[in-house]
């Protein structure tokens, strides 16, 4: 006897063999292309998970809403850019080598916060690449965001990522002259900062940046 009855749910048809899609939204600058910012990596024994003091400043405190091409601080508020939908990021890196010999090493750490600068939050280490981000030879002459010419020695992706993970971080395209992307779930987290180190000797980095799109 066949159930005819309305509120009885159907069970889905056969797949289509295609993926779930997920959405994703517009790249922001995470890290304006500089130097680094500190010397060495963040020191989870002391106060550095902290928001440092010259970020809380007044002349600091709201950079981490810019939605310019150059956002400062490597500070994203992902609320501000993308509303209460994102539930996670991804993140691209590219820099300057004045060898154009790639692999070309810099240092990465990634920090979480629930709240902002003015807050004096906490913040929770998400991924520590000390001195393992390495540029390949995947040409970055632009800026990705702005579009402005990447003058000073020559521009290129980072195809390879690899350091300590606190958090659950998956990379993508890591070690194949690709570029590589860093992604994670953001765990009802709003605020990402990015801190670079280990720029600018032998073998180095000579600058970084970033671009991030929450999903």
């Amino acid at each position: 006897m066949v159930n005819s009855n309305p509120n009885v749910t159907k069970m889905p048809g056969p797949s289509n063999g295609r993926p779930l899609a997920t959405p994703k939204f517009q790249w922001f600058s995470l890290h304006a292309l500089a130097g680094e910012d500190q010397a060495a990596k963040i020191d989870l024994t002391a106060d550095d998970l902290r928001w440092s003091d010259d970020i809380v400043s007044v002349d600091n405190a709201n950079s981490y809403n810019a939605t310019t091409a150059e956002n400062n601080n490597g500070i994203i508020d992902i609320h501000q850019l993308y509303g209460d939908s994102a539930n996670g990021v991804e993140i691209a890196f590219f820099g300057t080598d004045e060898n154009a010999g790639g692999n070309a090493t810099a240092g990465v750490d990634i920090v979480a916060y629930t709240g902002g600068p003015q807050d004096f939050s906490v913040g929770k280490m998400v991924y520590s690449a000390d001195d393992t981000v390495l540029l390949g030879t995947r040409v970055c002459n632009n800026n990705p965001i702005s579009g402005a010419a990447i003058t000073a020695d020559d521009g290129f992706w980072a195809d390879t990522i690899t350091g300590t993970d606190y958090w659950d971080v998956t990379i993508r395209n890591s070690g194949n002259n690709e570029i590589a992307i860093m992604s994670f779930d953001l765990r009802g987290y709003r605020f990402i900062r990015m801190v670079t180190y280990e720029l600018d000797g032998t073998g180095e980095v000579e600058s970084l940046g970033a671009i991030l799109r929450a999903f």
